[in-house]
């Protein structure tokens, strides 16, 4: 990037200050980050009861452990997956070259926590499929 265009991009020294970050992106990151806890409370307001239900269902055909395993797996991959919402409103405001607004930041919140809640919605699902289905049996049945 030349460095016009990074002028262009973060004006007035954005980048430059204590460790290499400027107030934009203190902010920024200040701001997802708040909210972290918010969208972990949801997910697990959601994984729990699923995960129980899961552990229930499953029986002798699936041992705890390796639901609540793979419920704490999917957790970490969840907040692992989180870091793309700031990573996207950096992404749309630099395409944009300006700073968006707090519309746009609650629309990428709401937006990935509530696909993240399908995704838990949909793995529950399957899970249950795999439970359901004996082995060996094909699936539709002819």
């Amino acid at each position: 990037m030349s460095e016009t265009t990074a002028d262009a991009l973060f004006p007035e020294g954005d980048l430059e200050g204590e460790r290499g970050c400027g107030p934009a992106m203190r902010e920024l990151v200040r701001w997802w980050e708040l909210r972290r806890l918010a969208y972990d409370v949801v997910l697990l307001l959601v994984g729990l009861p699923l995960t129980w239900a899961l552990v229930r269902f499953a029986g002798e055909k699936a041992a705890p452990g390796e639901i609540l395993l793979a419920g704490a797996t999917f957790f970490a991959a969840a907040n692992a997956c989180y870091f793309l919402g700031p990573l996207a409103e950096l992404y749309a405001g630099a395409l944009r070259q300006a700073k968006l607004g707090r519309e746009v930041r609650l629309l990428l919140f709401v937006t990935g926590t509530a696909f993240s809640v399908l995704v838990i919605g949909g793995t529950f699902l399957l899970g249950l499929l795999s439970i359901a289905i004996p082995p060996g049996a094909h699936w539709p049945a002819a």
